[in-house]
C-alpha cells in the first residue's frame, strides 16, 4: 500500500467527537509476512487497545468476524465493551432496503458476487454498506480494495461520507497520543518500508513523521 499524506480522513477523525467506527478483519488480525509476524499480545497491548480506548465504539460485521478463526482474537472482539458485532439480518424494512441498495452498488466493483457463489470481498462490502446505512463516516481497512471502493467517485452517492481509515493514520496518532513509540516505528517499516518496491514508494519512518508533522501538527 502506497502512503498518501494528507488525508483529509485523518484530519475529519482527529476533529471528530463521536470517533465511531467500523473495522476490517485485517485491523484485528497481526500482519503477517513469511516466517515474520507481530504476536497478537504484542499487538493488542501497543496497537488495537490504545486506539479502540481513544474511540467511542468499533463495529464489526457479522461477515468479517466470520474471516478470523484464532481463538483468540475471537474472545478479544467478544468480550470487549466498545466492540460490537452486527449483522444487517435483523435491519427493519426500510434500512434493510438502504442496505440491499448500497450493497448491490458496491459488489458491482468487487468480486462479491454471491448469486454465481463468489464471497471475495464479502467483508469489506457488508462493512462499507453498514456504514453507510448508520452514518459511520470511518472504516479501518489494510485492504486495496476497500480503499479504491471508497475513494471510487461513482459510488458516492452509495457510500456516502465513509472513508477508508487506514493504519499509517493509526499509527501516527498513537504516536502524537505518546504510545509505544518503538513498537509503532517497529510496525511502519513493516508495513510500509521493507520490501523493495515499498521503499522506492513511501517514506522512511522519520520522513513519515517529518510529513505528518508539516500537515497535522497543528491538530494535536
Amino acid at each position: 500500500m502506497k502512503v498518501s499524506i494528507p488525508r483529509s480522513t485523518f484530519k475529519k477523525f482527529v476533529h471528530s467527537e463521536q470517533k465511531i467506527l467500523i473495522g476490517d478483519a485485517n485491523f484485528f488480525i497481526p500482519p503477517t509476512r513469511k516466517d515474520n509476524d507481530f504476536p497478537f499480545k504484542k499487538y493488542r497491548e501497543n496497537f488495537l487497545e490504545p486506539f479502540i480506548s481513544q474511540c467511542n465504539s468499533i463495529f464489526v460485521h457479522q461477515s468479517v468476524f466470520h474471516e478470523i478463526f484464532n481463538s483468540e482474537i475471537i474472545e478479544y472482539i467478544q468480550n470487549h465493551e466498545k466492540i460490537t458485532i452486527v449483522d444487517e439480518t435483523t435491519l427493519e424494512d426500510i434500512p434493510r432496503t438502504v442496505f440491499k441498495t448500497i450493497e448491490d452498488a458496491v459488489a458491482n466493483y468487487t468480486n462479491y458476487k454471491p448469486g454465481n457463489g463468489k464471497f471475495d470481498d464479502e467483508g469489506e462490502v457488508k462493512s462499507i454498506s453498514y456504514a453507510a446505512t448508520f452514518n459511520i463516516d470511518f472504516f479501518i481497512t489494510h485492504d486495496t480494495t476497500a480503499i479504491t471502493i471508497l475513494e471510487n467517485k461513482d459510488l458516492y452517492k452509495f457510500t456516502k461520507e465513509v472513508k477508508a481509515f487506514t493504519f499509517y493514520e493509526i499509527i501516527y496518532f498513537l504516536y502524537k497520543s505518546d504510545y509505544n513509540k518503538d513498537f509503532l516505528r517497529n510496525l511502519y517499516r513493516f508495513l510500509y518500508h521493507s520490501t523493495k518496491s515499498q521503499k522506492k514508494d513511501n517514506p522512511t519512518w522519520n520522513e513519515f513523521l517529518m510529513l505528518c508533522e508539516k500537515e497535522y501538527g497543528d491538530l494535536f
